[in-house]
């Protein structure tokens, strides 16, 4: 199995390594560079120290910034060349061959390569290290982002939801307003019918053949009710004005009082007002019998009275 170096790996020859490296700088003659490349063919891990080597001086050229050459260097130049001395073709002087070429040494070193190698991966290692943060940061950010737009979307739908049930709430004291004022004006419209036919009934009484009134039974007490006889048809009509109100389970029982025997002559109900009428025909005529009296009694009425009367009155004199 080939084992593929880093640059900086150590040959049984360190001369070997030295050369691969100053070749991948261009600072070996051609002798080196035969050896170098012959060396490269043939063995795979001077191969890959060679191309490494070649990776981290592309890395080194291109970290460097470029550097612009000062404006004046361009005239300098060629004011240079305008003052050199013309040489003649015809009696040019053969120039003296140059002396071959020595070899390097074998034995130079490249430690001050190293620590720009190990400056240069620190710098990668402190970028991609970066990089990863920041990336990390930014999933941090997005996720944070998501829950805070769910939340946001949370609360408008229950704000939606809030304001529907608003809305609804609205509808309904709207329609049970209407409800109440329709009510009420039903209440006012009974109220005019009620009075206008208190008014017939008092008139209807006033006509009648005989009126007796029933005064309040209890002390502090308003209550009063006033009957109209009519002998003719054996019809009684009786007005009650100022009574208690009564619970739903409860009534208001006229009673018709003869030698101490009570027998009941009709049940009726009172407004919150306490006015309340009530049509009968007793068994005999009013003038059989002694005296009235109403009480309060469950609904549906009892057989004799239970509790104490609200009015009462006399049908005979002395």
């Amino acid at each position: 199995m080939n084992d593929a170096r880093n640059p900086g790996a150590q040959f049984p020859d360190d001369n070997q390594e030295n050369d691969i490296a100053a070749h991948a700088l261009g600072a070996t003659d051609a002798g080196e560079r035969s050896a170098v490349e012959a060396l490269a063919a043939t063995d795979p891990a001077a191969a890959a120290e060679l191309a490494a080597y070649r990776r981290l001086v592309e890395i080194m050229h291109y970290s460097a910034p470029p550097v612009t050459a000062p404006p004046a260097l361009e005239a300098t130049l060629r004011a240079a060349l305008e003052g050199a001395p013309q040489v003649a073709a015809a009696v040019a002087t053969p120039l003296p061959r140059p002396p071959a070429p020595q070899p390097v040494p074998r034995g130079r070193s490249w430690n001050w390569l190293w620590p720009a190698v190990a400056a240069s991966a620190a710098v990668i290692l402190l970028l991609f290290g970066l990089n990863l943060w920041q990336m990390g940061r930014i999933a941090t950010l997005s996720a944070e982002n998501a829950a805070l737009q769910a939340q946001l979307t949370d609360r408008d739908a229950l704000i939606a939801q809030r304001s529907a049930q608003l809305t609804a709430l609205d509808q309904q004291v709207a329609a049970q307003a209407e409800s109440l004022d329709a009510a009420q004006a039903q209440a006012v419209d009974l109220g005019a019918l009620l009075a206008e036919r208190t008014q017939v009934l008092a008139a209807t009484i006033a006509r009648a053949g005989e009126t007796y009134d029933m005064t309040p039974a209890q002390p502090e007490s308003a209550a009063f009710a006033t009957v109209g006889w009519f002998d003719a048809g054996g019809v009684g009509i009786l007005q009650a004005s100022d009574f208690p109100p009564l619970a739903p389970d409860m009534t208001y029982q006229l009673w018709l009082i003869k030698d101490g025997q009570r027998t009941s002559g009709g049940l009726f109900t009172v407004s919150d007002t306490g006015n309340g009428t009530l049509i009968f025909s007793p068994p005999d005529t009013l003038d059989a019998f002694d005296g009235m009296g109403i009480t309060p009694e469950p609904a549906g009425g009892s057989s004799g009275p239970t509790a104490p009367p609200v009015v009462t009155g006399s049908l005979h004199e002395g």
